[in-house]
């Protein structure tokens, strides 16, 4: 930063250089402090009706297309990604499934979504709750009967696909979809609670194994170029290591290790819980 002028070193005190003037002074400076206000939420809309928010590694990511998203029970394809406003406009698609929870398009933490996990695996009900909570808890845990809080599961349902039940988060899942690409499998995406193979016959001893065997603790995600562009600061930054930070921050290692050590099993479902 101080080769590129975006700093400047008086007596050993950092200040602005010329670069650093020009490109986050005057009325830029507003834009410098709303880091620490602002929460990394796109506003997305159909048109000029707001649908919801979503996380801003949604776009960060790196993805095949365009990113398709969860919300308002319904599938959006992102068709414009607003960065200086932080909006995005979308078109319904019939891709992308049904959303259970909040969709993809909010990473949950890893500790959250092994709270869902033992929530649906207990069959104990809060004091709390109404009959209506009561009844509706029933009714999804009735979805999730092979459930099991000691480990991962893959389901494998009468369709083509196949889904791997790790409760991880979706950074972790997106992480282990990055890693099972690399290694050529059949896998389709990850979301917040599993990943979804294209093909219902994977082995997935096998493919843990093989993860396992992997230097898994370094792996990183690959970033948006788009979206590198427009993270604030990035510009401070050399290039890789900007993308090094990035990676580093979509990332969620601790999970990814907990999701390869914990046993695993294989189930078979009449009603598809796997697609």
């Amino acid at each position: 930063m101080v080769s590129r002028g975006i700093l400047a070193i008086d007596n050993g005190v950092l200040a602005f250089g010329p670069e650093g003037e020009r490109m986050f002074g005057g009325r830029n400076y507003p834009e410098l402090f709303s880091v620490f206000a602002s929460e990394p939420l796109f506003t997305v809309y159909l048109g000029r009706t707001e649908l919801g928010r979503v996380h801003d590694s949604t776009f960060l990511l790196h993805k095949e297309g365009d990113p398709v998203l969860l919300l308002a029970g319904r599938s959006w394809k992102v068709t414009h990604p607003d960065w200086s406003r932080h909006e995005a406009f979308v078109e319904p698609v019939k891709q992308g499934g049904k959303s259970r929870w909040l969709g993809a398009g909010q990473p949950l933490h890893f500790r959250l979504c092994r709270a869902i996990r033992r929530v649906l695996a207990g069959g104990a009900n809060e004091e709390g709750w109404s009959r209506r909570a009561v009844e509706r808890m029933a009714a999804i845990r009735s979805n999730f009967g092979w459930l099991d809080e000691a480990g991962t599961t893959l389901v494998q349902g009468p369709s083509r696909k196949a889904a791997w039940w790790t409760f991880a988060g979706q950074l972790a899942n997106e992480t282990l979809v990055h890693l099972l690409k690399e290694r050529k499998y059949a896998v389709s995406s990850g979301d917040n609670l599993c990943i979804k193979f294209l093909d219902q016959s994977a082995d997935l001893g096998k493919i843990v194994a093989d993860l396992q065997d992997s230097p898994w603790q370094q792996a990183t995600c690959p970033v948006s170029e788009s979206g590198l562009e427009r993270v604030k600061f990035s510009n401070c930054l050399p290039r890789d290591l900007a993308v090094r930070a990035l990676s580093a921050r979509l990332a969620d290692p601790h999970a990814v290790g907990v999701v390869l050590e914990e046993p695993l099993r294989m189930v078979s479902v009449t009603k598809s819980a796997a697609g």
